[in-house]
């Protein structure tokens, strides 16, 4: 096993609410094949640890699939014009990627 002791940098969204980022080292990366075409990883809380697994191909489609609910969920409710637009524009990049 190897092990390494990283520091959890906290970020605040728009909407108030935090989120904890950690850079993982580049030989951890290269050993479970993760890079800059291929970025998904499956995390979980298993018995109080962080686990994070390299995606499959059926994941990373569920993945977009979630993302493509959210946006229409989103284009459903209230928002404003701007907001609006980057929304579309995220759909129509999905539609132009075929995802």
């Amino acid at each position: 096993m190897i092990k390494k002791t990283k520091k959890i940098t906290f970020n605040k969204g728009g909407t108030g609410s935090k989120s904890g980022r950690v850079i993982i080292p580049a030989p951890y990366l290269e050993i479970l094949n993760i890079t800059d075409s291929e970025p998904y990883v499956d995390i979980s809380l298993q018995q109080n640890k962080i686990v994070l697994m390299k995606a499959t191909e059926e994941e990373k489609t569920d993945i977009w699939i979630e993302l493509k609910s959210y946006i229409l969920e989103k284009l459903s409710q209230q928002i404003d014009d701007e907001e609006k637009l980057i929304y579309n524009k995220i759909l129509a990049k999905m539609v132009e990627l075929e995802i």
